[in-house]
């Protein structure tokens, strides 16, 4: 399967490179709208990932242009831009799916194996041929029920093979489908990879002619006398954690663009303070330097994605919320009191993001695949004494609980419309409501 990512932010593009590949995913990338079009206009794509803010064409205009233009490959929009209007038009402009950043990669490749399922004739899961069976999901390959050790481009041409079972495919279509546009290999190398496949399956027990030559043409599965292949609908078992090594290695090469970007917000919190106390002095408005602001607020975007991505979920909603600060301000011709509470808020989260930053994340790995995963509830009741058993209960078995005494409370704390803009909206994996209130309220 061949992917193409479409982002600026060179810390995410090779983690998810990395990612993908992990998965046996051919990915190219590519960091402008302009190079995005040129590449998925030439290029067989199974699925393409695009982020909504990218220099020349931005995400929304380039997923039209693919649209009209006739191409139908799932399109999946990743981006900070997470409002309900946001996601609305970029649906609307053709894409098959839209995720915020910062998001989990487990469930970024969740939401790209149903786009490559759905897109396919052949949705389920798991695919099987004769004593063959191949799971997408966990990219295990066995045989009569043994697995085999396969390489990535090993298994992408076992899969390519079957998802295309009643067509000869040329090397050419090989080729396409299975190397990155960095790399074109010669015709041999398809060759020695067969080759090697098939070995591997013949000591598994399987016929030597399992795949076959069509002198001149290409390679097919070889026609069954009775012919078995179908599609279970057993639900594939959890993916492994993938090993983190390399996601460790990137975070150690990008630590100080981290640093840097850190720097910025540094900077601009101080020259924020000085041109306040100048503003007091001479008596006139405070008027921050817009570019400065834009180079800010584009930092903490990246800082906000790049941590989540690293494993500092708490460092990802501390540069989130100095993102929303920068956004609610400058506003011209404000007085200088206004700006009060603003520097506060900015001097106490940047402070607790450099202390977050100082310590190493434990693990660096996707939320949600480790054992000590901590789930988080919402409770909504009006009952102290019960709420207060129900979190001390919840706490005990290792659940992290917040509690919203009314309706209108939980509505602040779930939905960012209703919650001052700098303020981080509440993700629980459960919400729990006492149904006390009264019908009205409910509805």
């Amino acid at each position: 399967m061949r992917i193409l990512l479409i982002d600026n932010d060179e810390s995410l593009v090779e983690s998810l490179k990395q990612n993908l590949s992990r998965q046996n995913y051919v990915v190219d990338a590519v960091t402008t709208g302009e190079a995005g079009w040129q590449y998925g206009s030439t290029y067989p794509y199974d699925l393409i990932i695009l982020d909504w803010v990218l220099p020349g064409i931005d995400g929304i205009t380039l997923c039209q242009k693919f649209r009209v233009n006739g191409y139908h490959f799932p399109i999946l929009i990743l981006t900070t831009r997470n409002s309900s209007q946001d996601k609305a038009r970029g649906l609307d402009a053709g894409a098959d799916d839209y995720l915020g950043k910062p998001f989990d990669l487990e469930e970024l490749g969740a939401r790209i194996r149903a786009l490559l399922r759905r897109d396919n004739t052949e949705p389920l899961p798991i695919i099987v041929w004769e004593n063959i069976q191949l799971d997408p999901c966990s990219c295990e390959v066995a045989y009569d029920g043994h697995l085999l050790s396969l390489t990535a481009k090993e298994y992408g041409l076992l899969e390519l093979l079957l998802r295309h079972h009643h067509y000869v495919l040329q090397t050419e279509e090989i080729i396409d489908n299975l190397w990155s546009s960095e790399e074109y290999p010669a015709e041999a190398t398809v060759r020695s990879h067969l080759r090697s496949l098939r070995q591997k399956l013949k000591q598994a027990g399987a016929p030597g002619d399992l795949i076959e030559t069509v002198r001149g043409v290409g390679y097919r599965l070889k026609t069954l006398t009775n012919p078995g292949h179908v599609l279970t609908s057993a639900a594939p078992p959890e993916p492994p954690n993938p090993p983190m090594t390399g996601l460790t290695a990137i975070w150690g090469k990008y630590q100080k663009q981290q640093q840097i970007q850190l720097a910025i917000l540094d900077q601009t919190l101080d020259q924020t303070l000085a041109q306040m106390v100048a503003a007091i002095q001479s008596g006139l408005n405070f008027s921050p330097n817009p570019s400065h602001w834009e180079q800010a607020k584009l930092s903490a975007c990246k800082l906000s994605e790049s941590l989540e991505l690293f494993g500092f979920d708490q460092g990802s909603r501390l540069a989130h919320t100095l993102e929303h600060l920068l956004q609610q301000f400058p506003q011209p011709d404000l007085q200088t009191s206004e700006f009060t509470d603003f520097v506060k808020q900015f001097q106490v989260t940047l402070r607790a993001l450099h202390q977050e930053l100082a310590v190493a994340p434990e693990m660096l790995t996707p939320k949600k695949q480790f054992a000590d995963f901590n789930p988080v509830a919402l409770l909504v009741s009006e009952e102290n004494s019960f709420a207060q058993s129900l979190v001390k209960a919840a706490q005990s078995t290792g659940i992290r609980t917040f509690l919203a005494p009314t309706l209108a409370a939980a509505k602040n704390l779930l939905y960012p419309e209703t919650s001052p803009s700098w303020q981080m909206p509440l993700r629980p994996d459960i919400v729990v409501v006492k149904l006390t209130f009264q019908r009205s309220l409910i509805r």
